[in-house]
């Protein structure tokens, strides 16, 4: 089965809100356990107003903090990583088309909210955290194109993009047993 085929023609209408409160978090997310995209629920968030690529070689410590690049497709086993120190990885995203092997760099799962405490003032994941025991926050820097593959992610996730765009694609929890998810490319 052409799993990539059978999502485009099987999607659902995402529920979608304004902002959100946390009752109606509490009733739509909580309890129903389904995907909602929150349009502008980031929009006033210091983080909105303040990250830039600048801001964050501007941190304190920034320069000497080394960090693993993927380039490829980490979820299809294409990867290949390199090890750079933060402010270099920052300075290439400004030159993407100086990117080396013609691959684009990918910084994921990042401890940005651990490096950098006080990002945690610039972002409000409150309507989560306080119903979550264990809380983990990461940063993700890629420029346009990258992609990450299909995969599974088993716990509550708020994804906030401050920058740029992504498309997004859901799997509802019973397509997964139709595919690899080694073997799909949403990309492409």
């Amino acid at each position: 089965m052409d799993f990539k085929k059978y999502l485009d023609c099987n999607s659902k209408k995402l529920l979608t809100v304004e902002n959100i409160s946390n009752s109606i978090y509490e009733t739509l997310l909580l309890n129903s356990r389904s995907p909602v995209l929150i349009k502008n629920g980031a929009e006033n968030w210091p983080a909105m107003k303040k990250w830039s690529l600048d801001f964050f070689k501007s941190q304190d410590g920034a320069e000497n903090v080394k960090v693993f690049v993927e380039k490829g497709n980490l979820m299809q086993n294409e990867t290949q990583f390199e090890r750079v120190s933060f402010c270099d990885y920052l300075n290439l995203l400004e030159k993407p088309s100086q990117n080396h092997l013609g691959l684009i760099p990918y910084l994921s799962v990042f401890e940005a909210f651990s490096i950098f405490s006080h990002l945690n003032d610039d972002v409000d994941f409150s309507m989560l955290t306080r119903y979550r025991f264990k809380n983990k926050m990461k940063c993700w820097f890629g420029p346009k194109g990258t992609v990450t593959g299909y995969h599974i992610d088993w716990s509550d996730n708020v994804l906030a993009q401050i920058k740029g765009r992504k498309l997004v694609k859901l799997v509802y929890s019973a397509s997964i047993r139709l595919a690899d998810p080694a073997t799909i490319n949403l990309a492409g």
